[in-house]
């Protein structure tokens, strides 16, 4: 039996028109295509598949739309016997997994994600007009240890570490001003490039802590179950002991930095055969490989790309039994 370690996106990995292909082949998913718009009050079909990019990438929006897709891609796998044996999710994409892990039903993610993007939204927008506005920026070729030393030494203003991506790429979130401003010290340091990001808010910084706050009271009162499978966290890089921790750590999570490659490291343990990239996009699949290149990877984002991770399943699965043969015999 290949086991599989699901890993689900976040914010940004977003496109107009994804998971129609899904939606025309699957039943399951005009299901939660239309449970999703009850719970969101909003049609949710428009959103994915008809409003332009300008409205997806809109955080309101956005939030909703990718953990909808999420787990429209994970409810087809299921379809097809494929199913996870440990999961984890990149900052947003971490409700995703607390689902897919059985912590909570498919109306409390739905909730939590609408709330987490009106919370974060309404706090990033007050920090528009101060210190050039929230930003964001990708350091390649520096490690979390040093960038986190460099702005903790350098920091003039509003400036962190805020995803430790892979061992050479890290984010940096904050205004604007202080994370131009700290550009040069990182370049100095030996950062290849420093890219700027699109966003609408300073994610993963204590900047964020009225958001925080109001989200904890969405966190706390959801009725958390016991984990079916191991979950990680973002904020500890480790695996939730308890569901009662849960509020604490997802509300943690929004005010300090991801620690994926923490993340990877503790999946990589599970002794899975394969990681699947739930969802839209293929970052995770290209993080996954910076740390864990002994186990494949496999983007699936499409009705086309659910079919090809079928037949890997299949060739994992042979290639499982031969290694059990060869070893019965040795």
């Amino acid at each position: 039996m290949v086991k599989t370690i699901f890993l689900f996106p976040g914010q940004g990995a977003q496109h107009s028109g994804m998971g129609k292909d899904l939606w025309e082949t699957y039943e399951v998913v005009k299901h939660l295509f239309d449970e999703a718009s009850h719970i969101c009050g909003q049609d949710m079909k428009h959103l994915l598949f008809e409003a332009d990019e300008q409205v997806l990438k809109q955080t309101v929006n956005t939030q909703t739309a990718v953990t909808l897709m999420n787990i429209s891609v994970r409810e087809v796998l299921q379809l097809h016997g494929i199913t996870s044996c440990a999961s984890a999710g990149f900052s947003l994409g971490e409700l995703s997994a607390l689902y897919d892990a059985g912590t909570i039903g498919f109306e409390d993610l739905m909730i939590l994600a609408k709330h987490r993007a009106e919370t974060l939204d309404a706090c990033s927008r007050f920090l528009s007009d101060q210190g050039g506005g929230p930003a964001m920026a990708a350091v390649i070729g520096l490690d979390f240890a040093a960038v986190s030393s460099i702005v903790a030494e350098k920091r003039n203003g509003h400036v962190y570490a805020s995803n430790d991506n892979s061992p050479t790429q890290v984010s940096i979130s904050g205004l604007a001003d202080a994370v131009n401003a700290i550009k040069p010290a990182l370049m100095e340091a030996g950062a290849r490039r420093v890219i700027p990001l699109k966003v609408s808010g300073p994610f993963h910084t204590p900047l964020l802590q009225d958001a925080a706050d109001m989200f904890r009271e969405s966190l706390d009162a959801v009725q958390w179950k016991p984990f079916s499978k191991p979950c990680c966290s973002n904020a500890s890089g480790g695996f939730f002991t308890s569901p009662e921790e849960v509020p604490e750590l997802c509300w943690k999570q929004i005010v300090s930095p991801v620690r994926w490659v923490d993340v990877m490291k503790h999946l990589k343990t599970v002794t899975g055969h394969a990681a699947v990239e739930s969802g839209p996009g293929t970052v995770l699949t290209g993080l996954w490989k910076s740390v864990v290149p002994e186990l494949p990877c496999f983007a699936v984002g499409s009705a086309q790309q659910v079919d090809a991770l079928k037949d890997q399943i299949q060739i994992l699965e042979r290639e499982d039994l031969h290694g059990q043969d060869s070893s019965a015999e040795g």
